[in-house]
């Protein structure tokens, strides 16, 4: 049977992990849903990793809802020697790239990024090596 690490992170910089099966995983939907379950406090961040994979994928990042949420356009700095040269932000020479954030269906949901707004998918977000913005931010709430 196929297991899973789930490192969570809490909103007060707790970190916490727990292991779990793909079975006991899909009972529940979807992982965030099982770590939600579980988990009683506020959560920052959510990455699996599973045994065959030395990278983790981020299924939540509280900052990530938010702009997920709203709809809001992301522009990503990327480090030098992980320049996107894809041809999007072709007047960036590979440095800068704008795009929207998805979430994949399945469960182990992760967050792709969605070039157009009316696009029906797109690539898995690579939130390693860059510097994501929101180019505008959420108003203020009263």
């Amino acid at each position: 049977m196929k297991t899973y690490k789930i490192y969570i992170t809490l909103i007060n910089g707790v970190e916490d992990e727990m292991e779990s099966t793909e079975d006991e995983i899909k009972k529940f939907g979807n992982v965030n849903d099982l770590v939600f379950a579980c988990v009683r406090y506020p959560i920052r961040r959510i990455i699996v990793k599973s045994s065959e994979k030395d990278r983790g994928d981020l299924t939540y990042e509280y900052t990530y809802e938010q702009w997920l949420q709203n709809g809001i356009r992301i522009e990503a700095e990327n480090d030098p020697g992980f320049e996107d040269y894809t041809g999007y932000g072709g007047r960036t020479d590979g440095k800068f790239n704008r795009f929207y954030l998805g979430r994949s269906t399945g469960w182990i949901p992760i967050y792709l990024e969605v070039l157009q707004r009316n696009s029906h998918g797109g690539g898995a977000l690579m939130h390693e090596n860059r510097k994501l913005k929101p180019l505008y931010h959420l108003p203020a709430r009263r």
